[in-house]
């Protein structure tokens, strides 16, 4: 498949992804890594990784939120999911390090979104500290004694793995529904 076909597949599984998890009133994605790349690059020890989306819980706290999106269609396009996705795990990771040194640290939100399941064996278990403990160890950038238990139980209480069916869109609120919604629901906050 020529790389502009492939690029036009992933920016329309993004926007699929995008609408989404927007229509479930509690997140609000305002940037995607096509046109914002500033927002969508997160620093971590390994240098920076550029994520598909980025933006906020609606609600709470209003956690920052990276998505990470996978258009993977055949179990043979997916077998390097696995490891894509344990690079992710030890940037979230990675990224939650790195803030502890701001004055005001955030613990983001991860949501990996395949198209494609994968590790079946292990699939329960993807979310896991014991899954995050063996990404942090395997990537060469974490130094070994910047592994902390209490943040690796908080970093994988934030990570969430997610299957997303091209079918569901038909069950997906439109962005227009989505506005009617949140405007009953005093989920967004206007603006100052």
């Amino acid at each position: 498949m020529p790389a502009e076909e492939t690029q036009e597949l992933g920016r329309a599984a993004v926007a699929s992804v995008k609408r989404w998890l927007e229509a479930t009133t509690y997140i609000a994605l305002e940037w995607d890594v096509y046109n914002y790349v500033q927002y969508c690059s997160v620093e971590h020890l390994g240098g920076h990784k550029r994520l598909d989306l980025a933006g906020s819980y609606l609600t709470g706290t209003r956690d920052l939120v990276y998505v990470e999106s996978k258009r993977y269609t055949t179990a043979a396009s997916a077998r390097s999911l696995y490891g894509q996705f344990q690079d992710f795990l030890a940037v979230a990771y990675s990224h939650a390090l790195f803030q502890r040194t701001k004055p005001h640290p955030q613990i983001a939100h991860w949501y990996w979104v395949t198209y494609h399941p994968f590790e079946l064996t292990r699939w329960a278990q993807l979310e896991s500290p014991g899954e995050l403990t063996a990404a942090v160890t395997a990537a060469s950038y974490v130094p070994d004694d910047a592994v902390d238990t209490t943040l690796i139980h908080e970093v994988a209480s934030r990570i969430t793995v997610l299957v997303y069916n091209p079918k569901m869109e038909r069950f997906t609120m439109t962005p227009q529904e989505v506005q009617r919604v949140l405007g009953h629901l005093e989920r967004k906050a206007v603006g100052l």
